[in-house]
């Protein structure tokens, strides 16, 4: 009998050992599942506040941005622009025809005269379309207005076909020039500023398209 009871005893200890260690194990996992709770709670609200922060500070920056309203275009604006580029290709023709021109000359396969040609052709044409380009310097592509309705901005075409914007005070804009309507001989009307009498735009009235036209003459005249 003494037997007996020490082995239920000894089976009663080890039972109550196992449940202990399984009520340790259910306690540690939950302090664990508390704990990443309360991180994954923090991380929502620190990403959350993140988003905040830059959403405002984007409809910051929108609202801060001046709105422009277009009131003149020319659609011959890449045309002119495309033109003013001829020259840069045909000057880089030149200069790569002239040496291999040259070259070959020395070996005997064209002679000296097929290599003037060669010259006189590619300055001739550099020439030529360098006049022709200061005739289409500072056309203008677009002009808009901001929403306070004092300043434009003007697109216009540079020497080197790229496209270039001035922002100008409506007050510093020269509007007597504009005034004078152009004629078959005169494709363009000038555009000049107080501020700066060597600057100026050329405005082809003929073949642009006025989208606001009350606003254009209110700055520009009938």
């Amino acid at each position: 009998m003494s037997l007996s009871l020490l082995i239920r005893t000894h089976a009663l200890g080890k039972s109550l050992r196992t449940i202990s260690k399984q009520l340790k194990f259910s306690n540690t996992y939950s302090t664990c599942g508390s704990t990443a709770l309360l991180a994954q709670s923090f991380t929502c609200k620190s990403t959350f506040g993140s988003l905040n922060y830059t959403t405002t500070a984007t409809t910051g920056n929108n609202s801060a941005t001046p709105q422009w309203t277009t009131i003149y275009r020319l659609p011959l604006i890449r045309l002119a622009a495309g033109f003013q580029r001829l020259k840069i290709y045909q000057g880089v023709l030149t200069a790569l025809a002239l040496p291999i021109s040259f070259t070959l000359a020395e070996f005997g396969t064209i002679s000296l005269n097929s290599v003037a040609i060669v010259g006189a052709i590619g300055v001739s044409g550099l020439v030529t379309l360098t006049l022709f380009s200061l005739l289409i310097r500072n056309v203008v592509g677009f002009i808009y207005i901001n929403g306070e309705l004092n300043k434009v901005k003007v697109a216009y075409v540079d020497f080197w076909g790229k496209r270039t914007d001035a922002i100008i005070d409506i007050n510093d804009l020269d509007v007597e020039w504009a005034k004078a309507h152009p004629t078959a001989y005169n494709l363009y009307q000038n555009i000049r500023l107080y501020s700066d009498k060597t600057k100026s735009f050329k405005l082809l009235l003929n073949y642009g398209v006025i989208v606001e036209p009350e606003t254009f003459c209110g700055i520009f005249g009938e």
